[in-house]
């Protein structure tokens, strides 16, 4: 599993979350017995809310790709800068032990 499919079910999640608990509060208050202009209020607020809520658990994910993208990143770094050093001392090792001339 790739991190661009982790983090893309991640946002999946997040997104079927937040539609699922828009869907609900809306079903709720037009279930609920009020008139009709508390209403429309009520769902104009609680859908400011549910937008406000979305809007941060995106930031919030998409802070934590970034972090985990950049450890990714250094990480990886690492282990390049390793396999070169490998490479470059077992060359080195190889020049010494085979004869120059063949």
């Amino acid at each position: 599993m790739t991190i661009e499919s982790r983090h893309g079910g991640t946002r999946g999640l997040i997104f079927g979350f937040l539609a699922g608990s828009a869907i609900g509060a809306t079903l709720a208050l037009l279930y609920a017995p009020e008139k009709g202009k508390k209403l429309r209020a009520d769902i104009r607020g609680k859908s400011g809310e549910l937008l406000d809520e979305a809007q941060e658990s995106l930031e919030i994910a998409s802070e934590k790709t970034s972090q985990t993208l950049d450890q990714v990143r250094k990480a990886s770094d690492r282990v390049l800068d390793n396999a070169k050093e490998t490479v470059s001392t077992a060359a080195a090792k190889v020049s010494k032990i085979l004869p120059h001339n063949r």
